[in-house]
């Protein structure tokens, strides 16, 4: 897929043509990606790093396969404005008990209010933020590509798994994408491989996984369980939400109104995630969230807090 504007078009196929990324893909597809490593045909790796349980299994993947013997490994961590509290202190944590040698970067955003009074403002023309992406298009690829260091990296390793959704089954192992290059080695890991992996390094989970199976953000429309858990995620010394709590239901009222407008307008999977939000925050005004019990994960694992944390938990 080409970048929108021509100018960003010719550079990365510049930068393609440079640093000769074609002939390092080529290589990788005949030999294979720790061969590339072993060998010196790749350098300088980006991990994509949520902090959530996949992408921490990349991680101790690499650890296990000595990537960071053989490149130069740099984690990051792009901050959306709607993580969980926690979570560049959480991949700190799991960097050094690992012990691995990797750089880590959080890439911060400040811009979370113009970005969604854009989204709703813009809502007849792009629709709600699900029809184009636009959490990640607008929060997270703007960041990547804002990088002084952008261009130094050979390959991107990702933290995906087929099992994760049917929207992933088509994924491949290796790709290149814009004139950059992405593997994804745990593509064919279960959740029984991911919790595997954790136990082996003895590396506990980020606490929202004590009740939810998906990291994402705090405030995605289509989970409601995770909404309730960021409602009631609290700041151990400051004592407040995790954000501004009459702001965060006016953005989703916003959003409720886009999609009743609009969900007619769409069609198949589409369709079904909008009805799937729209439920959600009809549930969501009907119920006092501080009252709905939480079902707890039994995956026999511990689960790691920021400090001061654990001690509030449920409240």
């Amino acid at each position: 897929m080409k970048p929108k504007r021509p100018e960003d078009y010719y550079y990365r196929k510049k930068i393609w043509d440079d640093n000769k990324l074609k002939e390092k893909y080529d290589y990788i597809r005949k030999n294979g990606f720790i061969e590339a490593c072993k060998n010196g045909i790749i350098k300088n790796i980006r991990l994509s790093n949520s902090g959530g349980k996949d992408s921490i299994a990349l991680l101790l993947w690499c650890k296990e396969n000595k990537i960071d013997k053989y490149c130069n490994l740099t984690s990051q961590t792009v901050d959306t404005g709607l993580d969980f509290y926690g979570v560049n202190e959480y991949v700190k944590f799991v960097v050094d008990k690992i012990d691995i040698k990797c750089n880590i970067e959080y890439l911060e955003h400040n811009n979370y209010d113009k970005i969604f009074s854009e989204l709703i403002n813009k809502s007849d023309e792009y629709g709600i933020p699900i029809s184009v992406r636009y959490c990640n298009s607008m929060l997270k690829q703007p960041l990547f590509s804002r990088l002084k260091n952008y261009d130094d990296y050979d390959l991107t390793l990702i933290g995906c798994r087929w099992a994760e959704s049917s929207g992933r089954s088509k994924n491949t192992f290796l790709y290149y994408d814009r004139f950059q290059i992405n593997y994804q080695p745990i593509l064919d890991f279960k959740l029984k491989d991911v919790l595997d992996i954790l136990r082996k390094y003895d590396v506990p989970l980020l606490y929202p996984y004590k009740n939810i199976t998906r990291l994402g953000c705090v405030m995605c429309p289509l989970i409601f369980l995770r909404t309730k858990l960021s409602v009631n995620c609290v700041y151990a010394e400051q004592n407040k939400t995790l954000f501004d709590y009459e702001k965060f239901v006016k953005w989703l009222q916003a959003i409720y109104e886009t999609s009743i407008r609009d969900v007619d307008n769409h069609y198949g999977a589409l369709k079904r995630q909008i009805k799937t939000y729209i439920k959600n925050y009809e549930r969501f005004k009907r119920y006092d969230l501080t009252k709905i019990e939480l079902k707890e994960n039994d995956w026999d694992i511990d689960f790691w807090y920021p400090e001061g944390m654990e001690k509030i938990d449920g409240q």
